[in-house]
């Protein structure tokens, strides 16, 4: 390729860096329709929570996760951001381990999607339990497995997606993302 597109090539990866938590959150809203899936449809934001949290920076990986549980909250009318400081707390637990373990190795992504989605879900039920005690505790549970599982079996097509995109935005004499 030539230089100007090469250039224009890494403007648009890093737009769509930039907009990756609109464009997650989007991708979220969809998929139930696109799949048909109501209740159970996986959950792209925690793909990309995790793949933050492992690749970048744990600041960086925190204020992805807020920006997404952020634009998560805003249309739900959610007070407190819940659903940001939930992300936020699974980016900063799963990049405390980062050091720990390879992130290129398949297995690591899928049992960091799948722990990360189990994570935010039993956080989840637990605050929606505290706050609506007749809500059903074991329901949400059930379901929260089963989206984290359908969570872990999506990321082996957006991981290198997300990959891919972070190796276009890089600029040459940038340091990349580990």
């Amino acid at each position: 390729m030539s230089r100007s597109s090469d250039e224009l090539a890494r403007t648009l990866a890093g737009i769509a860096l930039l907009g990756a938590p609109l464009l997650l959150v989007e991708l979220r809203r969809a998929l139930p329709f696109v799949l048909g899936l109501d209740l159970v449809a996986p959950d792209p934001v925690i793909v990309g929570v995790a793949f933050a949290a492992l690749r970048a920076p744990a600041l960086v990986a925190c204020l992805v996760a807020a920006a997404c549980g952020f634009l998560v909250d805003v249309p739900a009318g959610t007070r407190l951001g819940l659903e940001a400081a939930r992300l936020s707390f699974v980016a900063a637990t799963v990049a405390s381990v980062r050091g720990q373990v390879d992130p290129r190795a398949f297995t690591v992504q899928l049992t960091t999607v799948l722990g990360a989605a189990l994570g935010d879900r039993v956080v989840a039920a637990l605050v929606l339990e505290l706050s609506a005690p007749e809500v059903p505790l074991f329901e949400l549970l059930g379901r929260g497995l089963v989206v984290a599982v359908a969570s872990a079996a999506v990321a082996p097509l957006l991981w290198p997606a997300f990959e891919a995109l972070v190796a276009t935005a890089s600029a040459p004499g940038r340091p990349r993302l580990r």
